[in-house]
């Protein structure tokens, strides 16, 4: 029978080296914490400490010992009582079920998707100041989260920037001088006495009846020098048809020609310049959108009010490197240091290992004909025509057109969606044979209960019901034990 340990949550101060469990179930998966079940006398919580009972939830930890050696560890969360005290715990990767991100915005391109998996890790390991959790097995994998610009597409980008920012800028405006003029030729008139405002024009020679306009202006300037103003001459009327230029040459009215020309020389490089960059910013965007459509910069987002469930980002990281972790526990001396393994490639076929129906196997197994597609459309986040999408197909020498259509707002970035797809199509690809689903084993020598680890890959042979053959690798992603029972109930999937 397994040997059953209570620590105290906060220091791991034992408890209980030997709890008088009667019943010890132990449920671990890939990805997903440990689950221990275990069931106590109805008056063990009569043991106090520091006031509470021993096992109470979120206060201690349990960790189980099974006559091989093997140590499972877990948190409690459940603890309720009736005829007997029910405990449930939950291995230490469950302090990031609904915890969200805490710090501050992350954007991450390129990053190694192991040490993304482990610097969200990390933080919450510090974040809940959780005692003796530790990282273990691979630290990088390979695989990249989050993609960088393309170097053609961030040069290109900078050179729209730069048109873009001549563009935006108030002073490269037509519009802009032209307010500057009506302020200008306001201010002019108003200093010769004058409230109406009518036509400004510039001339290098004094103006005649034959240049007479409703308040109009004339800007007098000698030379070559357009800022050579000598005076400002107004039309006055004095009859029908009838009328003079007012001559005026005062500093204040002087002051403000010299404006109006000023802006008038801008208004007219405005008219030149702006329209081409204007164009330029065009056709550099064309060209970018054509030579670079998935050029842009895609980063892997991390902040608190996305990453709400930081178990979901976890298992996210995870399924972008193509990983898979596990909860795990070691004792160093008498201290019990719960753990996440890390694990990033398929592990060897196991030959020492016998699975054989009829030997170690008396339940025969299901084999189930899976859902097959040969399209495959994954749909991510966005409105309408800028949804995020991604589309795989195979060909078949026997099967129909079958197509299946998956949709997910967590489907962020086209990483994400374009994962999604080929998750999906590989899943397809897998299903053109039946598949073994689960498998009941009883503990044999060929097959000790404690030499099963998540993620072996071990040969099934025997055979079925139809008098066919099985001769099957199978990959172990979660193993039930009952260790009162000493059986073993495992769920694999086709490799």
């Amino acid at each position: 029978m397994a040997r059953v340990m209570i620590f105290n949550g906060k220091d791991w101060e034992p408890l209980d080296w030997d709890a008088p469990a009667t019943e010890v179930k132990i449920d671990r998966a890939l990805n997903a914490p440990t689950i221990i079940e275990l069931e106590l006398p109805a008056g063990y919580n009569a043991n106090k400490h520091k006031g509470y009972p021993w096992a109470y939830r979120d206060m201690a930890h349990v960790v189980v010992e099974d006559d091989k050696g093997a140590a499972y560890a877990g948190i409690i969360k459940e603890s309720p009582l009736s005829t007997g005290l029910s405990i449930a715990a939950y291995g230490h990767s469950c302090y990031a079920e609904d915890m969200p991100w805490k710090g501050s915005a992350q954007k991450w391109t390129n990053m190694d998707s192991v040490t993304g998996f482990r610097r969200v890790l990390n933080h919450i390991i510090s974040s809940n100041d959780i005692p003796r959790l530790q990282l273990r097995g691979a630290t990088s994998g390979g695989a990249k989260v989050g993609k960088a610009a393309d170097p053609g597409y961030k040069a290109l980008t900078a050179r729209i920037k730069q048109a873009q920012a001549f563009v935006n800028r108030r002073e490269n405006k037509v519009s802009y001088w032209e307010r500057l003029q009506r302020t200008y030729a306001r201010k002019m008139f108003k200093a010769s006495g004058r409230t109406a405002v009518g036509e400004v024009v510039l001339m290098n020679k004094k103006p005649t009846a034959a240049d007479a306009g409703t308040n109009k202006a004339v800007i007098e300037y000698e030379g070559n020098s357009e800022y050579n103003i000598v005076a400002v001459s107004f039309w006055n009327w004095t009859g029908v048809g009838a009328g003079n230029w007012a001559r005026r040459g005062t500093s204040a009215i002087l002051d403000q020609a010299r404006k109006w020309v000023s802006a008038e020389r801008s208004k007219e490089r405005a008219k030149d310049t702006y329209p081409t960059y204007e164009i330029r910013v065009k056709d550099l965007t064309a060209e970018r959108d054509e030579k670079y459509p998935d050029g842009e910069a895609e980063p892997y987002e991390i902040n608190w009010w996305q990453n709400r469930n930081l178990m979901d980002t976890l298992n996210e990281l995870a399924d972008l490197g193509g990983f898979e972790w596990y909860d795990t526990g070691r004792w160093v001396g008498d201290e019990f240091y719960p753990g996440i393994e890390i694990m990033t490639k398929d592990r060897a076929i196991r030959q020492d290992v016998h699975l054989e129906l009829g030997i170690n196997i008396h339940e025969a197994p299901d084999l189930i004909p899976q859902q097959v597609a040969t399209h495959v459309t994954a749909l991510g986040s966005g409105e309408g025509s800028s949804t995020l999408r991604a589309e795989r197909s195979m060909s078949h020498t026997r099967l129909v057109p079958v197509h299946r259509t998956i949709s997910s707002k967590d489907y962020r970035t086209k990483q994400l969606v374009n994962r999604a797809a080929d998750a999906e199509m590989s899943k397809s690809r897998k299903a053109l044979t039946p598949q073994l689903e689960g498998l009941t084993i009883t503990d044999h020598p060929l097959a000790p209960i404690s030499s099963f680890q998540l993620g072996d890959r071990i040969p099934v042979v025997g055979t079925l019901s139809d008098g066919s053959d099985l001769d099957a690798v199978v990959r172990v992603t979660a193993i039930e034990q009952d260790l009162a029972g000493n059986t073993l109930s495992v769920e694999v999937e086709g490799t």
